[in-house]
């Protein structure tokens, strides 16, 4: 049964062949915003019409209703009198050609409605094509979509020198001057991530193409060959990773950047695209959670090993300098495959979510319900005091009393399949009218900020996502913990 969902951002109308689970995440076609279905009742479909009008029962008396009149009979020949010749209809010819063409239209408009709906629930998320040219067996990945922020200009107008400052806007900028790009109109997305042998790698994402023969400008470029393909030895860039850099463009639209360092075998892969090996690509790796984190403005995501899994405080004091959050955390990442973390952008509402990763299903929902049965749970109580854990989490992560209500109010938990996923939202404004603590987390350029590695700051892992003993993706110290502990 086709349904019609209306975009919160841009009111476009989506029609959509069958009607999505309620709490599903849909991408608008138009403007890339993502929101969740509705619940059933609030679905609009293509049998809500109304029903036909009944005609109110008539108590008038048989007599009082006007009767029909009756036709006057034909009167019949007289005897002898030549019988009327009765006339045929003209029967009308059928436009061949027309019909054709109507039915070769119609038949033209459902392949090309079927062929959207295959395309909105098949396409594979932008940020794929990017990840291709990741390491193999990536442990931990952050991205940014800024071409889609930047279509909030207010909104991005207000945290644009916080960007300025990131690595992957320095190196946007490196690339932008030799290549003869306009650097504020250059970048229009980016990846970074680091495998478990701590090889990493940045790939970004130009909104218009350009002459991928121009890296040849870049600073020391020395041209070289690895698997048939070329690519650049450059000088180093302040605030990208450490030392010099090789640098390849496999498509008129994008760069990948990584240490010069990165060895021989991990290179050729990355050079290669992955070709040869997709099942470890880091798309693959990340499967059903990575599917749903990447569609967000600014996300990060995990893998859970003895090393990167979250550790409960030392400190007896569970309290004290924010343990009471970490321990929380801690307890509730202990089983999780991977974890990630996301932020969404909108005119109106900035949309904030966390997914675990679970072995199975049955984990996903005993941690649902956890959920429900604590504190966050229960926002509705306005005589209830928020826990201290998030109290914790206001304090070091958003900076503003204002935001940490409008979350707090909003918090809803929900599974899909084998992932366990928490959300809640705020509003646009409130959160460009407080402190850029938030959003230094999303850019990276905030105080220690993590997920870059090596030198170069990106995306920050949010709560508990940190790498080895409290390291960000690439070993140096990671984004202040951030996110929803549950009791």
């Amino acid at each position: 049964m086709a349904v019609e969902l209306r975009c919160p951002d841009c009111r476009a109308k989506l029609k959509l062949k069958k009607a999505p689970e309620p709490g599903t995440e849909v991408e608008c076609p138009e403007c890339y915003a993502v929101f969740d279905a509705p619940e059933a009742e609030d679905v609009r479909t293509d049998d809500d019409t109304p029903p036909p009008r009944r005609r109110p029962a008539d108590d008038a008396d048989d007599d009082d209703r006007p009767r029909k009149k009756k036709k006057p009979k034909k009167e019949k020949p007289a005897a002898g009198a030549p019988t009327p010749r009765k006339r045929k209809a003209k029967k009308k010819e059928t436009n061949k050609p027309l019909l054709i063409g109507l039915i070769a239209g119609g038949l033209a408009f459902l392949a090309l409605n079927v062929f959207m709906l295959a395309w909105f629930f098949l396409k594979k998320p932008a940020a794929y094509e990017l990840m291709n040219y990741l390491p193999p067996d990536c442990t931990s990945v952050s991205g940014s979509n800024i071409g889609h922020v930047r279509k909030y200009i207010e909104f991005y107008k207000k945290f644009e020198s916080q960007v300025n400052e990131s690595s992957f806007k320095r190196a946007a900028d490196v690339v932008s001057a030799a290549v003869g790009g306009d650097k504020n109109e250059f970048l229009d997305y980016m990846v970074m991530g680091t495998n478990g042998k701590g090889e990493e790698a940045m790939v970004l994402k130009t909104r218009t193409p350009f002459d991928q023969s121009l890296l040849s400008k870049m600073p020391g470029a020395r041209k070289a060959a690895a698997d048939g393909r070329d690519y650049y030895t450059v000088d180093a860039i302040p605030g990208v990773f450490n030392g010099p850099l090789k640098v390849f463009s496999p498509t008129p639209k994008l760069v990948v950047l990584c240490p010069a360092g990165v060895s021989g075998g991990t290179f050729n892969k990355m050079i290669a695209g992955n070709a040869g090996d997709l099942e470890n690509a880091t798309a693959a790796r990340f499967g059903p959670l990575g599917k749903r984190i990447v569609r967000g403005t600014a996300w990060y995501m995990l893998t859970y090993d003895n090393n990167s899994r979250p550790k409960e405080p030392d400190n007896k004091d569970p309290g004290a300098a924010g343990g009471d959050f970490e321990k929380q955390f801690a307890q509730a990442t202990k089983s999780p495959k991977a974890g990630g973390f996301k932020i969404s952008v909108g005119s109106r509402n900035v949309r904030f979510e966390g997914c675990l990763e679970f072995a199975d299903s049955d984990a996903a929902k005993a941690l649902r319900d956890r959920f429900r049965d604590s504190p966050l749970a229960k926002t509705d109580d306005a005589s209830l005091d928020p826990p201290r854990y998030w109290k914790q989490f206001v304090s070091k992560m958003i900076g503003n009393q204002k935001v940490g209500v409008e979350l707090y109010t909003n918090l809803g938990a929900t599974t899909s399949g084998d992932l366990f996923i928490i959300s809640s939202e705020c509003d646009t404004l409130s959160l460009m009218e407080s402190s850029s603590t938030l959003v230094g987390k999303m850019t990276g350029s905030g105080a220690g900020g993590g997920g870059g590695g090596g030198g170069g700051r990106g995306p920050g892992p949010p709560p508990g996502m940190n790498g080895p003993a409290g390291q960000g993706a690439g070993g140096r110290p990671g984004a202040a913990e951030a996110g929803v502990a549950i009791p």
